[in-house]
């Protein structure tokens, strides 16, 4: 079956179907049938009948006004099914054919999205750009029912805006020593080292130059080993005082 999720006074619901009515859009006023079961982040909906309504009065068809992203917000566990808004650094991206991935960054709080691409292209340059999106909070839990991670669900590349692409070549080909320079930019710009790893973790490796040595946290955990030189791009965190 599919889902979908529809907001209401109260909150949101997500609501699995096996049909639709073909011109259901965004922002759509619905009537739905079925029954309500316990799901793994909240209450579902199994529906048995959809029904496309009439604009609610004083809606005119616009999508509720979405709640903020935050750290603070992510551990509550309370977002599931809400029209929610996140903004940051595109840190990955995962062009498909029907859909694109993202990975967006801020203030240490990462977000996986995921975009339908209904007939629609990717814009180019996506990767370490300046994004403000909407759609819905899909949380993910662990074994023990707590929140673990956040996805977004977002219907179309409409909800999607760039707000800034970051200038390239800037922060390019440093000395770790100079990662914090006023040269290399922002914290907020990407740099890019080059360097031996001198460490290899399961989930973090130290990389040095002739300069110094770093603490590097991969998105992906990929081959590269002891003794290996590599070059890695990535954003300064500050830890202690140290990068």
């Amino acid at each position: 079956p599919g889902r979908l999720f529809v907001g209401t006074v109260s909150g949101g619901t997500e609501v699995h179907f096996d049909m639709l009515p073909e011109d259901l859009r965004p922002g759509d006023n619905v009537e739905i049938g079925g029954l309500v079961k316990a799901g793994p982040s909240g209450p579902i909906v199994s529906a048995t009948t959809v029904e496309k309504k009439p604009p609610a009065t004083g809606s005119g068809g616009r999508l509720p006004a979405p709640i903020r992203l935050s750290p603070g917000s992510l551990v509550t566990g309370k977002l599931q099914s809400q029209w929610v808004q996140a903004d940051g650094l595109v840190r990955r991206v995962d062009a498909g054919t029907n859909e694109l991935r993202l990975l967006v960054a801020r203030f240490g709080m990462k977000v996986g999205v995921r975009v339908q691409l209904a007939g629609e292209t990717a814009p180019p340059d996506l990767l370490d750009a300046k994004v403000t999106l909407q759609g819905v909070a899909d949380l993910m839990r662990g074994a023990d029912v707590q929140a673990r991670d956040v996805q977004v669900l977002v219907s179309s590349l409409r909800e999607v805006t760039v707000d800034e692409r970051l200038p390239s070549g800037r922060g390019a080909g440093l000395k770790i020593t100079d990662m914090l320079s006023p040269a290399a930019g922002p914290v907020t710009y990407p740099r890019t080292i080059a360097g031996t790893v001198v460490y290899r973790g399961k989930d973090r490796m130290f990389v040095a130059d002739n300069s110094a040595s770093v603490e590097v946290v991969p998105l992906e955990t990929g081959d590269a080993g002891t003794g290996d030189r590599v070059s890695v791009t990535g954003y300064p965190v500050i830890a202690g005082a140290k990068p």
